[in-house]
């Protein structure tokens, strides 16, 4: 008989139940548009803007450049049970943001494309 075990896929629940291994960056951004990857596929971020300029965060480039995207004051923190591969910043100046995240072991394979370009305007 053979074994049939489950395969790591984003849908996967346990590796959202159990608690994330602990990715963390301290990282400077330039002016402009920068992309952000993580190992595998997270179960919660949290960012910290400590930098003197407002931040903006998408999840793909046309959402960080377009209005799907979350804005982050200067001094504010912004923390969320999300599932993502990566993020991108937007910022008119240089910024200093501070990234943990908890991943899981789903690979990026594994996980959809999350793209705006559907014309559905809720998708980053």
């Amino acid at each position: 008989m053979a074994l049939d075990n489950p395969k790591i896929s984003a849908n996967m629940v346990t590796e959202y139940q159990a608690s994330g291994i602990p990715w963390v960056t301290g990282s400077l951004f330039a002016a402009g548009v920068n992309g952000l990857q993580f190992p595998f596929v997270t179960r919660d971020i949290t960012l910290t803007n400590s930098g003197p300029a407002d931040v903006y965060v998408g999840f793909s480039e046309n959402g960080v450049l377009g209005f799907n995207r979350i804005h982050i004051a200067s001094g504010s923190t912004f923390t969320g049970a999300l599932r993502i591969k990566g993020l991108w910043l937007s910022s008119s100046a240089n910024a200093a943001v501070s990234v943990i995240a908890g991943v899981t072991r789903i690979p990026w394979s594994a996980f959809p494309v999350l793209t705006g370009s559907d014309g559905f305007l809720g998708i980053g």
